[in-house]
């Protein structure tokens, strides 16, 4: 499916977020986001990806990718992008925004906004220190659209795939796509799979 039809399928889901993800599933980036966009670990991607989404959604529940197709801008709706808990007193990560903003809206930053992100790090760094940092933080990112997202069956159930799918991102530059576990939006991913083929059936009869 493309990133709009992905994205569509949780914009028309009016579903409470499902919070299984464990601690181990983007807690930096969560804690990063807690702390105002300040990283525990040094992590300056995590923090400049804090001010970038400060700046870019003002307060808006939604992100809009940077990313475009035929349609034109492709925006997430109903999600705080800043806040990885969505409201919940335990603290426990959203799987939304586990996937569409610490997943594909980072893809997304980083692959369209690399002079930016380099001219930032020479602000703050200095200029003889941005090629190194980028390198150190950002180059392990490979850049380009988001070309498709699958959904792919596993042989078995396991720690990072605990329904037996997995999402595979297509992303344009990779050599092989991501796979990226997502076990707990498949129940939403596969009910809009069943009903896209259910119409299609439909159509063809």
């Amino acid at each position: 499916m493309t990133l709009r039809q992905f994205i569509e399928i949780f914009n028309n889901d009016t579903e409470e977020p499902i919070r299984d993800v464990e601690k181990w599933d983007c807690g930096d980036l969560a804690q990063c986001f807690k702390n105002k966009g300040k990283s525990d670990k040094g992590k300056i991607d995590d923090e400049l990806f804090y001010r970038y989404l400060e700046k870019k959604c003002k307060g808006k529940k939604e992100y809009t990718f940077c990313q475009t197709d035929k349609c034109g801008n492709i925006t997430a709706l109903n999600i705080n992008p800043l806040d990885p808990f969505d409201g919940d007193e335990n603290e426990k990560v959203s799987q939304k925004w586990h996937v569409i903003i610490s997943v594909l809206a980072l893809l997304d930053w980083i692959g369209n906004n690399t002079k930016l992100i380099k001219e930032e790090l020479a602000r703050e760094y200095g200029e003889d220190k941005k090629e190194e940092l980028y390198d150190r933080f950002f180059k392990k990112y490979c850049f380009g659209k988001i070309n498709n997202i699958e959904i792919e069956k596993k042989e078995q159930a396991s720690r990072y795939f605990p329904r037996g799918y997995s999402l595979r991102i297509h992303v344009e530059g990779d050599t092989q796509p991501r796979a990226l576990g997502a076990g707990a939006m498949m129940d939403q991913i596969l009910k809009y799979e069943k009903m896209r083929s259910e119409i299609k059936e439909i159509a063809n009869a």
